[in-house]
């Protein structure tokens, strides 16, 4: 009460409002010092094949859930096609691109230093149905198996099941060109090819027409590789 009669209210107020000022200025450059020395999240860009496929749903659900950022990773996701998505790895647009096996083997003949620094699977994507008498891969000597093109990773898988079965895919079984999935799944309902691979998402459907779904979990197979370039990963390291 003696100070405001001695100095007014008016300038005890002006005081007082000065001081509230100069303490959240205070506070604000500790805050900003503080978030200085906090190191800023590395930006980093991840090519995806597609939504549909593990290497596409994984990296969404790291974003979704947080790990990126709790890693310090500012990490944008793009959607690019298989055949572009080495090209812009190459070229620097990403920095890692999700694919299969063969999707360096063009970069490696080009001379391009890619790596595969890991994989989100190291089983197959893929179940083999077949006709209700097969009940093993191995039961499928002298059969037509569908394949969806001459190349490609699912024919290349369909190699490698029948050698791991023990049949050579030369001189054992007939590779006939069917097309996708759905087309396989036509061609065996209707008796034309005894097996195919196909994906597991369509094993009811596979089920309900009377066919075996066999599963091949216990073939080991890389899928979903990160590809990444050599340089980048040196950058990154240092």
């Amino acid at each position: 009460r003696n100070l405001f009669r001695e100095r007014g209210f008016g300038e005890v107020m002006k005081n007082t409002a000065l001081l509230i000022y100069a303490g959240i200025m205070l506070i604000s450059c500790y805050r900003e010092a503080a978030q200085a020395q906090q190191p800023k999240p590395q930006k980093i860009i991840i090519q995806y094949p597609a939504t549909a496929s593990i290497g596409g749903v994984l990296p969404w659900i790291a974003k979704e859930k947080g790990f990126f950022s709790k890693n310090m990773l500012d990490a944008e996701l793009v959607f690019t096609t298989a055949s572009t998505a080495m090209q812009a790895l190459i070229a620097g647009s990403i920095d890692i691109a999700i694919g299969d096996v063969l999707a360096p083997l063009s970069a490696f003949a080009g001379g391009a230093d890619v790596v595969v620094v890991g994989s989100f699977a190291n089983s197959t994507p893929y179940i083999m149905a077949a006709r209700p008498t097969v009940r093993r891969v191995g039961d499928l000597k002298g059969g037509k198996i569908g394949i969806q093109s001459p190349t490609g990773r699912g024919t290349i898988f369909t190699r490698f099941v029948l050698e791991e079965a023990g049949l050579d895919a030369d001189r054992d079984v007939q590779l006939l060109r069917v097309g996708g999935t759905g087309a396989r799944v036509a061609a065996l309902i209707s008796g034309h090819i005894d097996g195919a691979l196909v994906n597991p998402g369509v094993a009811d459907q596979v089920k309900k027409a009377g066919l075996n779904a066999l599963n091949l979990r216990g073939v080991s197979f890389i899928d979903a590789e990160l590809h990444v370039m050599r340089r980048r990963l040196e950058e990154r390291k240092s």
